[in-house]
């Protein structure tokens, strides 16, 4: 089992650059078959909840999703889907990077795509990939 923080609420937000972890959260374990692919000891993982419909039928509105939380300098894989900030706003997409942008793509079409361009990426921060569902949990 993987042991992560589950955000009930709010998951944080950006202060000075980087990313500032709400206060109010639980302890919970996660099984490892809730992963999509084996976790890593080593890394930081959460538990939110989808905020919206955008990435339906893939994750719907409430879902508990497991965030693999980035490290620096890490790439951005081509069509995985990630929690990130832009503009202040918590998001889930799937992210496509090239050196001119970064393009955030919904599964629920009725969302239009997001192109975040190069001058605009202060206003962007990944906060870490999405790697799993949470299908139920014990709290610690």
């Amino acid at each position: 089992c993987i042991y992560a923080d589950y955000y009930p609420d709010t998951f944080g937000r950006i202060e000075n650059g980087r990313f500032v972890p709400a206060e109010k959260s639980e302890k919970v374990q996660i099984p490892e078959f809730c992963f999509i692919w084996p976790p890593e000891e080593k890394r930081k993982y959460s538990v939110i909840i989808m905020p919206d419909n955008s990435m339906a039928p893939s994750i719907n509105d409430k879902d508990k999703i497991i965030v693999r939380h980035a490290v620096y300098n890490e790439f951005i894989t081509d069509n995985n889907i990630y929690a990130f900030i832009y503009e202040n706003k918590l998001l889930i997409r799937r992210l496509f990077y090239n050196m001119e942008e970064i393009t955030a793509k919904c599964d629920n079409i009725s969302f239009p795509e997001q192109i975040i361009p190069k001058n605009k990426i202060e206003n962007f921060f990944i906060i870490g990939q999405i790697t799993g569902f949470m299908q139920g949990f014990k709290r610690v």
